[in-house]
């Protein structure tokens, strides 16, 4: 398909006076909604050099498993949501919580089960597109479900998971339904939503002994892959609900509270695949993915990423601090003036700036634009909106200069519409 090209500034995400990037199709399916000859494409987005942009996450992925291709890794994800109807998960009460969690799991019939008409909906349509959609079940949380794309190879699992999610959301409107991949959407006693990332090798598939070096390499770049595995990840993964607190780091044989699991299979077989538990439902699959690699097949190398550079950690109080300077109005010595950043998915996802590119290729999971949360007058100058690892501030020009960097006293409005999905609070 031939190049295309879009107008940034119209998400102001770019200067009116310097505004193009380039749309380069990188998978095109069936549009199974159109139906015919209509096509649906993912696009990654470049600069007017034909440079990657620098937010754009697939080309990092890309680069990452072209290096490490001799380990011919495959990655099969379980992309978990919740339907929303209003203000409340589809099928809870109007006031009140439904009966607790135990039944719901895989469940059927009316009182257990709710969105089920959309779920097959969507599994037909991913078919019909051409992904690999290769499950889905009820959660354990009722209104909450998953599906599974994979196994295939790091950069097509991820465009295929991201187009699936498109399709779900576009399906869930003809329900007048709303899906949503935040990762905590009810507090208390009900599990959270997230993207566990099953992943091998070659070696993988041939032995044990590899699966076990792989459990250990991820756990010496911890801090990294918790800090770009989705926003509020603290606040799913608390060591409760099938999950391992994101402030430690173990694996184990069949254990679902561990950080990373070996499937049982596996240590009977003594050789096969990883589940990483960590991922958020909101993770960017590009950066999950490249991280796990590099990890990997980079300790599998000589405990190296693909560039050859040790592997970083991410001070996120710094990049926030950072952020909100410069946007108020300050110079940080060492750090450029941001760009517009945004991987963008023609017809399927819009991105808000995250983290300018200081951070190199570590840089944050990235989400959609929250126009509703953006345009509201009800939050105080200054107030910064965190999700999906973006930053948005809307610090006023006018407000003096006198933000420090490092600050810890940082607003923030943290509420489960603040998914990549905008579901209103």
């Amino acid at each position: 398909m031939p190049l295309g090209k879009l107008g940034w500034s119209d998400w102001n995400q770019a200067p009116g006076s310097n505004s193009d990037c380039v749309l380069k199709p990188v998978f095109v399916c069936p549009d199974p909604i159109r139906g015919g000859s209509d096509k649906l494409v993912l696009c990654e987005v470049l600069l007017t050099d034909m440079t990657p942009h620098p937010s754009n996450t697939r080309a990092a992925c890309a680069r990452a498993a072209k290096k490490y291709a001799p380990h011919d890794m495959w990655f099969g994800i379980e992309q978990e949501y919740t339907f929303f109807e209003g203000a409340k998960p589809l099928g809870w009460p109007s006031n009140g919580f439904p009966a607790p969690q135990g039944g719901y799991y895989c469940g059927v019939g009316a009182d257990e089960v709710f969105g089920r008409d959309i779920v097959e909906a969507h599994t037909t349509a991913c078919i019909a597109a051409g992904l690999h959609i290769s499950g889905t079940n009820g959660e354990v949380m009722p209104g909450q479900w998953e599906f599974q794309i994979g196994p295939v190879g790091p950069a097509e699992a991820s465009d295929e998971l991201w187009m699936a999610r498109w399709l779900l959301y576009r399906i869930a409107e003809e329900f007048d339904v709303a899906a949503t991949l935040y990762p905590k959407p009810v507090k208390g006693d009900w599990n959270g939503a997230g993207a566990h990332t099953n992943f091998s090798t070659k070696e993988m598939r041939s032995s044990l002994k590899a699966c076990e070096a792989a459990a250990q390499a991820l756990a010496k770049t911890h801090e990294l892959h918790i800090a770009n595995y989705g926003y509020a990840i603290e606040e799913r993964l608390t060591g409760l609900h099938e999950t391992c607190s994101y402030k430690e780091y173990r694996y184990g044989v069949s254990d679902r509270g561990a950080s990373v699991r070996i499937p049982w299979q596996v240590a009977k077989d003594r050789r096969g695949y990883l589940e990483d538990r960590r991922p958020n439902a909101n993770m960017d699959p590009y950066v999950v993915s490249r991280l796990i690699i590099e990890s990997v097949c980079g300790a599998a190398s000589g405990g190296r990423q693909a560039d050859g550079r040790e592997l970083p950690l991410v001070d996120l109080e710094r990049i926030v601090g950072e952020v909100i300077a410069i946007q108020a109005g300050l110079r940080i010595p060492g750090v450029d003036d941001l760009q517009p950043v945004g991987v963008i998915l023609v017809l399927i996802e819009e991105r808000r700036p995250v983290v300018g590119h200081h951070l190199g290729d570590q840089e944050l999971s990235p989400g959609r634009s929250c126009r509703k949360q953006q345009e509201r007058q009800d939050q105080p100058a200054g107030s910064v909106h965190l999700f999906q690892g973006e930053i948005l501030s809307r610090t006023s020009q006018k407000r003096q200069n006198t933000f420090k960097p490092n600050s810890t006293a940082i607003p923030t409005t943290r509420s489960f519409d603040h998914d990549i999905g905008s579901r209103p609070g």
